[in-house]
């Protein structure tokens, strides 16, 4: 090669390796793959923490994502990215504190350092907030209710939490629920000692009939407040809606007495009934046990709903039973039959036979109908057409026994004393239906397996459904 040639190349040359070296200069350089290259440590996932019962120190330096705190005391020097809350106990936000979210304390004390930070709202119920004059939160500052520890709630305010929130009315370690348990333990002797007879009735109406009990009093509770509104709506019912609660949370009372009483006739039984001082004795030592229960969490308040409902239903049994002591009817000689016998044989003697299920589906669906196009005529909301249906049974059950579908499927509703069917027995059987029909339908269904084809509402009502053909007597016709 000529040195003519070798110079002339030699620039180009240069220039090829020149941007060959800015190619190179310019390529992505690959990172080292993870197992290459050792991994370098990161900061763990901010963590929620909740204590119960346990105090909560959040360290300098410390970050978590959210606090909540019951029956315990706790105190934030570092981050709370989220929210703190503080139930029944003291709260600490520090001058170093930072709280990104709400700071809420129900029923304690909140203490707020100067420089402390919080993003959102301040939020004290039941409680007591001490801030300086220059701490301002993102959001707002709620102090409701806000009480001292001597003022007249700081007694109320234990029971909150070690009874109400446990699920237990007696917390043993606080004197005044002591006084007050003493105090209702005296009114309980003296209506047991004043009314001795209904409170009897109604603990043997637990022993005579667990179960209607039982029914009858989730009945009543299931019932009154539907039964209020008929009757708030009406203008001639609206003055008896006080009589009414007052009349329930009477019987509610004499009922608790007697299931109290029935527990301690359960560990001795009385000898000589209406001896008074057997009825305290027995009241005394039911009382003892229930209070042992009410001290227990959860189990507290589970026994205290019991008895309210059984209580309840033992009044209602006791009641309705009463009224028809005092209206009797028609009934059959009283003997040593029982009275399912006494239904049979009366059934027997009016041709009658027990009504089976497709015969009472049949009446019911032609009284539904009936009904049905009387509310579209009168153009009736839904809930007046419930209580003109209701009205409708327990009129014509009182009437003739029976209702117009009745008739066409020639069925009739009798007691199971063999007497007609009374205002009383109409009332009841009327609203215990309803309890039949709400639980899926079960109590109505139940005529498919039960022996003597009777609903939940036959058996609180002691009546039973028979085939009457058009010759047959009816009881209210041929009684005495």
């Amino acid at each position: 090669m000529t040195n003519g040639l070798k110079t002339a190349l030699l620039p180009l040359a240069v220039a090829l390796v020149l941007a060959a070296a800015s190619a190179v200069a310019q390529v992505p350089q690959q990172e080292p793959s993870p197992q290459d290259a050792p991994s370098a440590p990161s900061d763990p996932e901010p963590r929620d923490i909740q204590r119960f019962g346990m105090n909560l120190t959040v360290e300098l330096g410390e970050r978590v994502r959210e606090v909540v705190v019951f029956k315990g005391d706790v105190v934030i020097k570092g981050a709370v990215d989220k929210d703190l809350v503080s139930i029944f106990g003291s709260a600490v936000l520090s001058d170093t504190a930072e709280v990104g979210g709400d700071v809420v304390v129900l029923f304690g004390s909140l203490q707020i350092d100067s420089g402390a930070e919080v993003r959102k709202d301040v939020v004290a119920i039941g409680g007591s907030i001490d801030a300086p004059l220059d701490f301002s939160p993102g959001g707002d500052l709620v102090s409701l209710a806000s009480i001292s520890r001597a003022g007249p709630f700081a007694a109320i305010q234990p029971w909150l939490s070690d009874g109400l929130l446990l699920g237990r009315p007696i917390v043993p370690h606080l004197p005044w629920v002591w006084g007050f348990l003493l105090v209702l333990a005296l009114v309980y002797l003296g209506i047991n000692f004043v009314f001795e007879g209904p409170v009897r009735e109604c603990a043997s109406a637990l022993t005579n009939k667990p179960s209607t009990t039982c029914v009858a009093g989730l009945l009543v509770l299931l019932l009154i407040g539907p039964v209020s509104f008929v009757l708030i709506v009406s203008v001639m019912g609206l003055a008896a809606v006080p009589f009414l609660w007052c009349g329930i949370l009477a019987a509610g009372l004499v009922g608790r007495i007697g299931v109290a009483r029935w527990i301690g006739g359960r560990v001795i039984p009385e000898k000589a009934p209406g001896d008074r001082l057997e009825a305290a004795r027995s009241l005394g030592i039911g009382l003892a046990a229930i209070s042992l229960a009410y001290m227990v969490p959860v189990l507290g308040f589970a026994t205290w709903t019991v008895m309210g409902v059984v209580g309840l239903g033992a009044a209602a049994t006791t009641f309705f039973d009463s009224l028809r002591r005092e209206n009797p009817g028609w009934h059959t000689p009283s003997g040593p039959s029982t009275v399912l016998a006494s239904a049979t044989a009366v059934a027997r003697e009016h041709e009658y036979a027990v009504a089976g299920f497709a015969s009472r589906l049949g009446s019911v669906v032609l009284d539904i109908i009936l009904v049905a196009i009387v509310s579209a005529l009168l153009d009736l909301e839904t809930g007046f057409v419930v209580a003109l249906l209701l009205a409708y049974h327990i009129a014509l059950w009182t009437w003739k026994g029976t209702t117009i579908g009745g008739i066409i499927c020639q069925v009739r509703v009798v007691r199971t004393d063999g007497g007609a069917v009374l205002f009383t027995d109409a009332l009841v059987r009327g609203l215990a239906t309803v309890f039949s029909v709400v639980v899926a339908g079960l109590g109505w269904l139940w005529i498919l397996w039960d022996p003597d084809r009777q609903a939940w509402h036959d058996k609180i009502a002691d009546t039973f459904v028979v085939r009457a053909p058009p010759h047959a007597e009816t009881p209210s016709s041929s009684g005495t």
